[in-house]
């Protein structure tokens, strides 16, 4: 190879689709119509039918476009994917189809060749001998390598390179086998397919099946990885051992025998090219849907990295503002208590959107820590109430728990977090002061709680977007609150590792109400907190 490179993350493709179960059973269904067309033939295969040189062209004409196209399929995934293998299997396709050409037009048939062509009696033969070698070499050497170097990916210069190589080569080699198939000096043995057969023929029988034999088991053992692609090569080898055999069997042209494998090998070219047709127009769409996504998301962090900066902007302009005003003026100690105020508070809210960062990336990832330890949620709501809020808003936000609720199991710390930024979120967009309800209900094997506001609430068609990193739902209302938008993708992400459920309800400029939904402790009992925490719908004292 010339070059290896090993890559994490495998591009979408024909190789690296699975399959589903619809798809195996229909390759199966295919094959088994193949098998079955087969044997009802096989009693009357050497009888002679028709003479229809009309079939044999239309039959070669679209075996050779469908193989064409599928060489085309296959390169375009090798230009995409750069792997080795799939460069090898598309130059076979291309072999397959451009070698049918000759091989139609030096047919016995089509007198064509008799103006143009000096060639001998056995010129197509030959050209189908070439056919029958070169398309199980190429599949046996595709398989070959796709198993060897399954992880190996050529350079984007190298895969040009070799692509103009391969769509100079196969020409060039079709070329030099009809010219040798033409044999317009008789240097090849005679081969004929009647009656009279010299003593090549049987070797060459026994070749030519046992050449297809393998290279069919080979599709069935060795392809181990059963993915779109595998699964109609597959099907594929089948049909062309199936063709060989009969062809053989069959011994001439127009036999009935000879129909059965040009239909099985036309029906089984066109189905895979068909397949994989739709396959590649399907990771096509999802192409396409990925790339859409990928510019929103590009849009959103665009967005999200200018609001960013404008926080770190204005923090750091009032702390160096201040430091300046503390550093070179005679300032009494009120005032440098006021300055220092100022930047602690400054300071502190940088603190708080790095760390919101912090913890948003690393929860993605799965790289954070989980403190397990069963809960109460309701004692949880009420501690952070008393501490965070109890002198700021004591009369805008109301209580209404369930006594009864059930312990959950979760990390203190994380679930602190979810209420504190649901509480934090429904003060900010409740700009004239309207009340806050928090509740809490059991319902089954969960824990519901809830943080329901009566300020600007969010339009129906962004429900799901305020979820999403880095978005902000914005209106006319709330497009001069400031704010990331860290706080509810940090909720989901702690509601999810605790395998719960976050949703939000809303009607715009009523209010909204976010709910929360967590699994309860097994077995465990319900929180006697009856005294403390029993009146709904109470003040925070």
């Amino acid at each position: 190879m010339k070059e290896k490179n090993q890559r994490p993350h495998e591009i979408q493709s024909l190789t690296s689709t699975g399959t589903t179960p619809l798809q195996s059973h229909v390759a199966i269904v295919i094959s088994m119509l193949l098998i079955l067309v087969c044997v009802v033939a096989y009693p009357y295969a050497t009888n002679q039918g028709p003479r229809g040189f009309l079939f044999f062209f239309i039959a070669t004409s679209l075996a050779s476009f469908a193989a064409l196209m599928t060489s085309y399929l296959l390169l375009g995934q090798f230009l995409g994917t750069h792997r080795p293998s799939l460069a090898v299997l598309g130059s076979t396709y291309l072999f397959v189809g451009l070698i049918n050409i000759p091989y139609l037009l030096v047919s016995p048939d089509l007198h064509i060749k008799d103006d143009f062509f000096n060639t001998s009696a056995y010129a197509s033969i030959w050209l189908w001998i070439f056919a029958q070698i070169g398309y199980p070499l190429g599949i046996l050497l595709y398989i070959l390598i796709d198993r060897h170097y399954n992880t190996t990916h050529l350079s984007s210069e190298h895969t040009k390179h070799l692509l103009i190589f391969l769509t100079v080569i196969i020409p060039t080699i079709i070329i030099v086998l009809s010219i040798i198939a033409i044999d317009a000096y008789n240097v090849l043995p005679p081969i004929t397919t009647g009656g009279q057969q010299p003593l090549l023929i049987m070797p060459v029988r026994i070749f030519f099946f046992g050449l297809n034999a393998f290279m069919c088991l080979s599709a069935l053992l060795l392809l181990h990885r059963l993915s779109i692609l595998h699964l109609w090569l597959r099907v594929s080898t089948l049909a062309a051992l199936i063709n060989i055999s009969f062809t053989l069997y069959a011994r001439g042209r127009y036999t009935v025998g000879w129909y059965v494998s040009r239909i099985n090998g036309l029906m089984a070219a066109t189905l895979v090219l068909c397949a994989l047709l739709y396959e590649v127009n399907k990771l096509y769409t999802k192409l396409v849907q990925q790339n859409e996504e990928l510019a929103k998301q590009n849009r959103i962090q665009s967005d999200f990295l200018s609001v960013v900066g404008h926080e770190f902007r204005t923090a750091l302009t009032s702390i160096l503002g201040f430091s300046e005003m503390m550093r070179e003026k005679d300032l009494d100690s009120q005032d440098i208590q006021e300055y220092a105020d100022d930047i602690h508070s400054d300071a502190t809210r940088l603190t708080r959107l790095i760390n919101d960062l912090l913890d948003l990336e690393r929860m993605k990832s799965g790289r954070i820590e989980m403190n397990w330890e069963e809960i109460d949620i309701n004692a949880l709501i009420q501690e952070i109430m008393d501490h965070t809020y109890a002198t700021s808003r004591p009369e805008q936000i109301q209580l209404g728990l369930d006594p009864h609720i059930s312990p959950i199991k979760g990390d203190r710390d994380k679930l602190t977090q979810v209420i504190t930024n649901l509480v934090n979120n429904a003060v900010k967009y409740s700009p004239d002061g309207g009340s806050i309800l928090i509740g809490s209900k059991q319902e089954g094997n969960t824990a519901h709680f809830f943080v329901q506001d009566h300020g600007m609430g969010i339009p129906a068609g962004k429900l799901d977007q305020v979820f999403e990193r880095y978005a902000r739902v914005e209106s006319d209302t709330s497009r001069y609150i400031g704010g990331t938008g860290l706080g509810l993708p940090i909720v989901r992400q702690i509601v999810e590792m605790h395998n719960g459920k976050v949703h939000v309800e809303s009607i715009l400029e009523k209010g909204s109400t976010f709910h929360v939904k967590l699994p309860i402790t097994s077995h465990a009992e319900p929180a006697n907190k009856t005294s403390q925490l029993a009146v709904a719908n109470r003040h925070i004292r």
